[in-house]
């Protein structure tokens, strides 16, 4: 192709400072994969090879850009094979091949352009093409009788979606092998830091885009992974995200007086630089897509139809769970000392609500991920029969995880509060009354009478007994009033609850003291 546009298109993407703005290169790169003739393959094969997108540091703006272009081209590549059928007589149809069989024979040249690239490159191409595969046949499927290109034309690209699907686990997978080393391995030598350079900014960028299009590969081909890894990897990447939950620790020396205002944060404060950190991670906006595939991992383990594992995802999921506990003791001990938990609108300086709303802000989407992993376990471990071999092997029990997961939520009671609560009637948070609640059932579940039963319905009282006296500690009678009444809400509603596995001494001695107004 002698086309000058195209030639623009391939000098700038081998200069690693282009003159043209990224998102521009982004759009003529997937209206020339779409265009191209005879075939994409090997614009394919230069835009993961190119300079502009293998340039170091790997940024995250710069794998969405080649992601999207990938993404927009089958839509493109869709359109330009509707038009070509509608230009066509009735009988040159006829002869010519179908819109999929069409489409899937572009999908493979593509593919074929994309292998051997970059492992990170190919991960970010191959993510857009499965995600364009799938608007379309989400449209396909969706469409109504209003006027689209594509309302006359029947989509079914599963044939081509296969080798889409396997060329991605394999560049995932690559990934993992490459670069979560140091991520692993748990070591933090400056040696260490010396040879494996920026692995893990590497990894948490690969994963944000992985997090986007692994969602939608078959379950038959995500089994594939190590899930176990990958889930461990995702978690500890969020955990990074939200500083391991320290990000509001500079709080209590960053709240000063300013007049009549008893809440001031300057900009210079350490908890408004912590909050700058979290806020321009280039992954915190995919803290819900991340959230989403280590559910999702749990979940194809826990529901798998191997004892082996089903045992690794009961591993997974209280060793996540327990990530997630630890972050939210460090989230609720910052905040009970950060003199914002009992002030009013009107305490706070006008130029520091700003400062408040992005600490909600991030509070909230550390609620919403954790409630996501937490729904995941909890709703997958009803179907495990209690004292089967995985948990056994795993040397845990449905009640164990249940409890951890109330833990977790009884730390975030402040944040929960904020949306009613779990006793609320009106709509609220949905998923959050169901976590807590299933949660519940879970920990007072019971087997037949058997010792295992015994065990299981003594943690339901021992967590009783445990948040009961918690409320009677001098640590809570210290926190802030809206902790405590936080606090308290769930752990009646916890009692309410669970009265009926309840024993005696538990409910005479602990609950009707907490219950009694």
């Amino acid at each position: 192709m002698t086309d000058r546009g195209y030639a623009n298109l391939l000098a700038h993407l081998h200069n690693v400072k282009p003159t043209l703005p990224v998102a521009t290169i982004q759009s003529a790169l997937a209206h020339y994969l779409a265009h191209l003739v005879p075939l994409p393959t090997p614009l394919a094969a230069t835009a993961v090879s190119s300079a502009l997108y293998l340039a170091q540091p790997f940024a995250l703006d710069r794998l969405q850009s080649l992601l999207t272009a990938f993404r927009h081209s089958v839509h493109l590549k869709c359109r330009v094979l509707v038009e070509d059928s509608k230009a066509r007589s009735r009988i040159g149809n006829l002869f010519s091949k179908s819109l999929t069989a069409a489409l899937g024979q572009w999908v493979d040249d593509v593919v074929k352009g994309i292998q051997g690239g970059q492992s990170v490159l190919r991960l970010s191409c191959l993510s857009g093409l499965l995600l364009g595969i799938h608007d379309l046949e989400l449209e396909a499927k969706n469409r109504t009788s209003s006027p689209h290109p594509l309302t006359s034309h029947s989509i079914q690209l599963g044939s081509a979606r296969g080798p889409v699907e396997d060329e991605l686990i394999v560049a995932v997978a690559e990934v993992m092998d490459t670069y979560s080393y140091a991520l692993l391995s748990g070591s933090s030598g400056e040696w260490e830091k010396e040879f494996h350079p920026a692995e893990q900014d590497v990894l948490t960028l690969a994963l944000a885009v992985a997090s986007q299009s692994l969602p939608f590969v078959s379950q038959s081909r995500f089994r594939v992974l190590p899930l176990p890894t990958l889930i461990h990897l995702v978690v500890t990447t969020l955990s990074s995200t939200f500083q391991a939950g320290k990000f509001l620790h500079g709080l209590p020396s960053s709240v000063t007086h300013q007049g009549a205002h008893r809440v001031h944060i300057p900009a210079s404060s350490p908890v408004a630089k912590s909050l700058h950190s979290v806020t321009s991670s280039p992954v915190i906006n995919f803290a819900a897509s991340l959230s989403r595939l280590a559910a999702n991992g749990l979940r194809s383990l826990l529901e798998d139809y191997s004892d082996r594992r089903i045992t690794d995802g009961l591993r997974s999921a209280s060793q996540a769970l327990q990530t997630l506990r630890d972050i939210a003791i460090q989230v609720e001990l910052d905040w009970s000392l950060g003199l914002l938990a009992d002030v009013l609108e009107h305490d706070i300086a006008p130029e520091t609500r700003a400062a408040t709303q992005t600490i909600w802000t991030v509070l909230k989407t550390l609620l919403f991920s954790t409630i996501m992993l937490s729904d995941a376990v909890l709703a997958s471990i009803v179907y495990i029969k209690p004292g089967s071999v995985p948990y056994t092997e795993a040397s845990l029990t449905p009640p164990q995880l249940a409890l951890q997961v109330l833990h977790i939520l009884s730390h975030y009671a402040f944040i929960i509060s904020q949306f009613g609560g779990v006793t609320s009637t009106s709509q609220g948070f949905e998923q959050l009354k169901k976590t807590f609640y299933l949660a519940l059932d879970v920990l007072a579940q019971t087997d037949g009478g058997t010792n295992a039963a015994q065990t299981e319905s003594s943690l339901a009282n021992s967590y009783v007994k445990d948040q009961c006296l918690s409320l009677k500690s001098s640590a809570f009678t210290r926190a802030p009033i809206s902790i405590q009444n936080a606090k308290k809400a769930l752990v009646l509603a916890s009692i309410e609850q669970l009265i009926p596995v309840l024993n005696e001494e538990s409910i005479r001695e602990y609950a009707f003291d907490v219950c009694w107004p």
